[in-house]
């Protein structure tokens, strides 16, 4: 399977969203499986950010671009992705709350928060 994981939580300081991302792609790289997996990353990311270790690895591919974290622009940019007659995609993850809209493939999505549900006065 082609699989497409929106990484773009992550940033040069590992934290958070970035940090589950990171050990998520890390531990999905040492899987004996026969998938490929096309991480976006944010073309900003420092080249020496430890994800980039897994660039070695024959299933783990990057695509770096410059996104914003969330709105229509990235819903947009993962629709043309998706759409690609190039990668034919089978999957979908995002790691970053939002699936991608409009999309004919299945998707897998991370909520890492759900406090605005219950304190929406934070949004």
């Amino acid at each position: 399977m082609k699989i497409l994981i929106d990484a773009f939580g992550i940033v040069n300081e590992t934290t958070g969203v970035g940090q589950y991302s990171l050990q998520l792609i890390n531990a999905l790289s040492k899987m004996k499986d026969k998938n490929d997996y096309y991480i976006c990353l944010r073309k900003d990311l420092d080249v020496k950010h430890p994800i980039f270790k897994l660039s070695s690895k024959k299933n783990i591919f990057f695509i770096r671009d410059n996104v914003p974290s969330i709105g229509p622009k990235k819903q947009f940019y993962f629709y043309k992705l998706i759409n690609n007659k190039y990668f034919k995609f089978d999957l979908f993850n995002s790691l970053n709350s939002e699936l991608a809209l409009f999309s004919h493939i299945k998707g897998v999505v991370t909520f890492h928060d759900l406090k605005y549900i219950k304190y929406p006065n934070l949004l």
